[in-house]
């Protein structure tokens, strides 16, 4: 199950304040957000409901009921250890760093420098912990820090995605992981969006040029902050398959742009769109 609209649904829920009323705080904002889409989807499928009425009541990544704890306690721990020391890879970290957090808002110089170097000891450490860096984790481990997460907290829940979850593969280069998963992804888009899928393979657009940064990044790049986060509730409250979900939902909901669209208008115009 993925909300019908995908790029609107969170933003649909206003932070604005009604006269006489506090503004939403963004934590309750996502919370009404799976209310609404509990209150309006017609489920198929009463376990994904089951999920789904999970986040009604309140949203904490590090207290979903899949992260194993005594994982998560043990890796909080070994993090101060590790995340500090130069290894092979620390180079390449810190200049992904500092182009990382142009994507969100604008902090405070201070706030950014700050925000620049926690991050750098969190990929320090997962480098270390899974001997090896790859572009697009930094944008994830980014996401965790802006919503709040200590650094341990964003180091350990990062190292359950990609030992429990099983999405390491993605990261390694002498892995197929990542092309497997890209052509799984493009048998869902051939069964589901058949004519679609043939419009932007007669222009040229295959599925690895889009698909690439949407897997390696999990939608933390490609698309607004909040759906980003909508996007790993859905994740770590346990729903199957969310991230290869996600990208057909997007797909449909610009169906009827991108048929219209030459090999020249995606390359300009389809990331803005998503």
């Amino acid at each position: 199950m993925i909300p019908k609209d995908p790029t609107d649904s969170v933003d649909s829920v206003s932070t604005a304040a009604a006269p006489g009323k506090l503004p939403v705080r963004p934590e309750r904002k996502r919370q009404l957000f799976w209310r609404n889409v509990v209150k309006q989807f017609n489920f198929t499928d009463q376990a994904e409901r089951e999920l789904l009425l999970s986040l009604t009541g309140g949203i904490n990544w590090m207290k979903m009921r899949v992260l194993p704890r005594d994982f998560v306690r043990r890796h909080q721990e070994i993090y101060y250890l590790i995340s500090t020391p130069e290894y092979e890879r620390s180079g390449a970290i810190g200049r992904d760093v500092t182009r990382t957090f142009s994507i969100f808002e604008r902090s405070h110089h201070h706030q950014l420098v700050a925000q620049q170097s926690a991050l750098f000891r969190v990929l320090n450490a997962i480098s270390e912990a899974e001997d090896g860096y790859c572009q697009g984790m930094n944008f994830i481990a980014a996401l965790f820090l802006v919503e709040g997460l200590s650094e341990a907290d964003a180091y350990a829940l990062f190292l359950y995605m990609l030992k429990k979850r099983h999405l390491a593969g993605i990261y390694h280069r002498s892995s197929t992981f990542l092309d497997e998963y890209l052509q799984h992804f493009e048998q869902m888009f051939i069964r589901d969006l058949p004519k679609l899928h043939a419009h932007l393979m007669v222009q040229g657009f295959t599925v690895p040029m889009y698909g690439i940064e949407w897997f390696t990044t999990l939608f933390s790049l490609s698309t607004k902050t909040d759906l980003a986060c909508a996007i790993f509730d859905l994740f770590f409250v346990g729903l199957q398959d969310v991230f290869l979900r996600v990208g057909l939902a997007i797909l449909k909901l610009l169906e009827a742009k991108l048929m219209c669209m030459s090999f020249e208008d995606f390359l300009r115009e389809f990331k803005p769109l998503v």
